[in-house]
């Protein structure tokens, strides 16, 4: 039930972002997505969760294993692309 909230969230994000794609079209240069982004993410506690990893919104499902994946896998990201894209080897991945 809580991936439904979270998944409904980041289309709500989605929907946010090509709104304002669409009243702007300078948004789609790569500076200003990316910082329209980052603002979005840092409003929406429940998107903003999974990616720092906040057990104290996400509960249980901090330890879940594909949560768990996640995070590491956007700790890979901030460190810069790893040779092996860690989504391939996500579980539950074909």
């Amino acid at each position: 039930m809580f991936w439904a909230v979270l998944q409904r969230e980041d289309l709500r994000l989605l929907d946010q972002l090509v709104a304002e794609l669409a009243d702007d079209t300078d948004l789609a240069l790569p500076h200003r997505l990316m910082r329209a982004i980052f603002l979005e993410v840092a409003d929406r506690p429940l998107v903003k969760a999974p990616l720092v990893s906040d057990a104290g919104v996400l509960g249980a499902l901090a330890t879940d294993k594909l949560m768990v994946h996640l995070a590491d896998t956007s700790r890979w990201y901030r460190r810069g692309v790893p040779e092996q894209d860690p989504l391939m080897t996500m579980p539950g991945a074909a």
